[in-house]
């Protein structure tokens, strides 16, 4: 039995997972086969395998010794007041 074919919506309630590798191959394969056709797909696929790696990029550069204080403080306030309920 065949599955239908990706559809976009389809692809893009699918793209975290096929990009983290999560998916089974035939849906991976679903997926490029609908990329292959659908410029528009193709292209966001593209622009979240770059956005995928700026972020793990920024993940191993160093916070400034600034900032790092700063969230420090403000973890700590946090965990002394509690957050806010709004």
């Amino acid at each position: 039995m065949t599955t239908p074919p990706v559809s976009c919506d389809g692809l893009l309630a699918k793209i975290s997972a096929y990009l983290d590798g999560d998916l089974n191959a035939a849906t991976c394969e679903q997926i490029e086969q609908h990329a292959q056709t659908c410029p528009d797909c193709a292209r966001v696929i593209a622009d979240f395998r770059a956005t995928t790696g700026i972020c793990r990029q920024a993940a191993d550069a160093p916070l400034p010794d600034a900032v790092r204080a700063k969230a420090q403080a403000r973890v700590r306030e946090l965990l002394v007041r509690g957050p806010l309920v709004r």
